[in-house]
C-alpha cells in the first residue's frame, strides 16, 4: 500500500464509525496521475462527504499535497453510493469511451 493510500486510510477511519465497510481503490490514469477512489457505508457517506462537501474538499487538498511532495499527480474521488449492504466490492461502471470522428 502506497504511503498515499495509508495517510487517506488512516484519515477516513478517524472520520467514519464503521472502518470494516471502507473500500479505497489506486488506480493509475493515462495522464500519469493517480485516482484514489473511497466508498463507505450508507451511514458514513454524510460524514465523509461533510457539510457541502467540505470534508471532501479537505481530503483532496491533503492528498493532492501529499502527492507534490512525492512528485505525483493525485486526484481522490469521493463516491456519494455507499457500498452494498451485503459486504460485495462496489460495481464500478466504465465511461463509454469518447469516439473520434469529428469532423
Amino acid at each position: 500500500m502506497s504511503s498515499i493510500k495509508n495517510m487517506i486510510h488512516t484519515i477516513v477511519v478517524s472520520i467514519i464509525d464503521n472502518p470494516e465497510r471502507l473500500s479505497i481503490t489506486e488506480s493509475s490514469e493515462d495522464d500519469g496521475s493517480t485516482l484514489f477512489q473511497i466508498q463507505v457505508s450508507k451511514e458514513d457517506a454524510g460524514k465523509l462527504i461533510g457539510r457541502k462537501g467540505r470534508i471532501a474538499g479537505a481530503l483532496r487538498t491533503i492528498s493532492k499535497a501529499a502527492g507534490a511532495k512525492a512528485g505525483m499527480k493525485v486526484m481522490l474521488n469521493v463516491h456519494k453510493d455507499p457500498l452494498p449492504d451485503d459486504g460485495a466490492a462496489p460495481v464500478v461502471v466504465a465511461a463509454p469511451e469518447a469516439s473520434s470522428n469529428e469532423q
